[in-house]
């Protein structure tokens, strides 16, 4: 997803950035989700579908859900890993919100900038793994 952002910005003449900065921080919030959904087990795995249903818009801000329900189900937070990675994916978050609401970009927004820095932040969560946390009943 967050490639076929890049290649869009790239190589797309006709392609919006808005598209790309929306596709890019989609990528983002699925990656997340995606990785509490793996590892929530027991009965973590129902707290974390009450607050990320399968197939519907999720009950916490994408930001909550980096910030908060990762670092429980992992041990790790982004802001303390890699401050800048975090800034930058606030970035990315923000950037998305101003294209929905607004329809367009700021001007100066380093798009190509925003989609490497989604990239890296779902290698990130890639890297939390497949860690089991709380009971498998």
């Amino acid at each position: 997803m967050v490639a076929e952002a890049g290649y869009q910005v790239l190589f797309n003449p006709n392609a919006s950035k808005v598209t790309g900065v929306i596709v890019a921080a989609s990528a983002c919030e699925i990656a997340a989700h995606a990785c509490v959904r793996r590892l929530a087990r027991g009965h973590l795995e129902r707290l974390t579908t009450h607050l990320i249903p399968p197939g519907k818009q999720a009950k916490v801000s994408p930001r909550a859900v980096i910030d908060n329900v990762l670092p429980v189900l992992t041990g790790r937070r982004l802001a303390d890993e890699d401050g800048s990675l975090w800034a930058a994916l606030s970035k990315i978050l923000a950037a998305r919100d101003t294209a929905v609401h607004q329809g367009e970009l700021e001007e100066g927004t380093n798009v190509l900038y925003l989609v490497s820095k989604a990239r890296q932040f779902v290698e990130w969560v890639e890297t939390l793994g497949d860690i089991e946390v709380g009971s498998k009943s």
